[in-house]
């Protein structure tokens, strides 16, 4: 059994000034943004779920250093019935049990990332 941990914090007040049109379409799914613009708050929404895709990210080249992928294959989904994230990864090698933790207060979004799977 293999598991990693990725962390990301992302400071707002600097993350406004890189959510460019270019930065949006290069990094977010069209999931991602039509529930980030519909958040009351979307810079909260996108810091976090950048927080999040950079944190999966971590974890994920922590399992396999190699493995090649573009932002827009980490996507993260929220549950609306029960609030919980998770990671949907379009181009993994293996199945991935994963766990996910996005949090934010003023100025700072945080996000953890849990991989873990099982080498056959």
């Amino acid at each position: 059994m293999n598991i990693s941990v990725g962390n990301d914090v992302v400071y707002l007040p600097e993350f406004k000034h890189s959510l460019t049109k270019a930065f949006i379409e290069r990094v977010y799914t069209d999931r991602e943004l039509q529930d980030c613009q519909a958040f009351h708050n979307p810079l909260v929404r996108f810091g976090s779920t950048w927080a999040a895709k950079e944190a999966c990210y971590k974890a994920i080249k922590q399992l396999f250093p190699e493995l090649k992928f573009w932002w827009k294959s980490i996507e993260i989904i929220r549950n609306i019935e029960n609030k919980i994230p998770c990671l949907n990864f379009t181009n993994t090698p293996v199945l991935m049990k994963t766990s996910l933790s996005i949090s934010h207060d003023k100025n700072y979004c945080w996000a953890v990332c849990i991989i873990r799977y099982d080498k056959l």
